[in-house]
């Protein structure tokens, strides 16, 4: 199992970075590499449908959401990334007068290396961060 684990300190506090990013459905409004977000209900889940820049779509069942844990995990049920096996959560903490984000994810790798998988996954995170980091600045 490959875990990967990035994360940003903000000058936000931790409620309204949680109202930016505690949503299922509010990834597209804050990542870059996603164009589109739809959720879905099926039989009984919850299931989002990304819609990525070069029209790809990845789909994710939410498994369990803490609105006052301000944390939310999620599996990735199909896409094209290079991962199988796939389970993260996002988080928000207070921190002084701001707040930390930390996405953490597992996986096996499929169809590619190890190193590929999680350089991938990190990227993902790491330009998600970012994004967040100028977006709440």
């Amino acid at each position: 199992m490959i875990r990967v684990e990035r994360t940003v300190e903000l000058n936000a506090p931790a409620d309204t970075v949680w109202k930016t990013i505690g949503g299922f459905g509010s990834l597209g409004e804050w990542h870059p590499a996603v164009m589109a977000c739809r959720l879905e209900q099926k039989d009984g889940r919850t299931l989002r449908v990304l819609t990525l820049g070069d029209g790809a779509q990845l789909t994710e069942e939410l498994i369990e959401s803490e609105e006052p844990g301000q944390r939310y995990s999620y599996r990735i049920l199909s896409g094209p990334l290079p991962v199988a096996d796939y389970t993260a959560t996002l988080s928000v903490e207070p921190r002084d007068a701001g707040s930390v984000v930390r996405w953490v994810g597992t996986f096996d790798a499929k169809g590619a290396s190890g190193d590929i998988a999680e350089r991938t996954i990190a990227g993902v995170y790491e330009a998600g961060l970012a994004s967040l980091e100028k977006k709440l600045a």
